[in-house]
């Protein structure tokens, strides 16, 4: 600081002060660079915990939910989602578990309609085997017999009547397996209504996939 000294309008002199502020400059910047610091490390702490209140609330739940669908789609029916979730994610998670027991239970009654199925279709095999064993025996008997017919008579017509009765019988598996037939329509039905379920879960599935094209490498949310 400098100021001049006169007396009676005389300048006489100069009169100065000489002060060193390097050290108030020096505790300003330790100051400015103690709050950077302080703001910073509320940032980072503030950054960490949203990322783990996002990893708990979301991508967690998400991330469940997307490993228990990829399971349905390869054929784990019956797959659950155990989330305790009172939000969206949980509502999403409750009918994702109702979806996956009943197609679950849509397989089983399908199963069965099969096993079924199969098991009148070997019966009808089977009984079609025997027809024809008697159509042969009948044709070698008739043949034989032609000669003596007045006397095999009788014995023909039993035959012909047993030959009546299998044929009941063939029409009566015949009946069943159209009632199998009407079984596998049904499994058929369930199976279509199965796979169009497969494709709600494609769209459900591929959505996180298009929301990781528009994420950065960097980005908090990509885990």
């Amino acid at each position: 600081f400098t100021t001049p000294i006169e007396i009676i309008g005389e300048r006489l002199g100069y009169f100065s002060i000489y002060l060193d502020l390097s050290d108030i400059r020096h505790a300003s910047k330790k100051r400015l660079w103690y709050l950077v610091g302080i703001f910073a490390s509320l940032l980072v702490i503030l950054s960490l915990l949203l990322h783990l209140l996002l990893t708990r609330l979301v991508i967690n739940p998400v991330s469940f939910i997307r490993n228990a669908m990829e399971q349905v789609m390869q054929g784990r029916l019956g797959e659950q989602v155990s989330l305790d979730l009172k939000d969206e994610i949980g509502e999403v998670a409750d009918s994702f578990n109702a979806m996956s027991v009943q197609l679950e239970e849509q397989r089983k009654r399908l199963l069965r309609s099969m096993e079924l199925r199969d098991s009148y279709a070997q019966q009808l095999e089977e009984t079609n085997r025997k027809l024809a064993r008697l159509n042969i025996d009948l044709e070698s008997i008739v043949e034989k017999r032609t000669t003596e017919l007045q006397s095999s008579n009788e014995q023909l017509r039993s035959q012909i009547r047993e030959h009546r009765r299998t044929d009941e019988a063939k029409r009566a598996l015949e009946e069943q397996l159209a009632r199998s037939q009407k079984m596998e329509a049904l499994g058929l039905l369930a199976g279509g209504v199965a796979h169009d379920l497969n494709n709600v879960l494609s769209g459900i599935v591929s959505y996180p996939d298009l929301i990781l094209m528009d994420l950065d490498e960097d980005h908090p949310s990509r885990k």
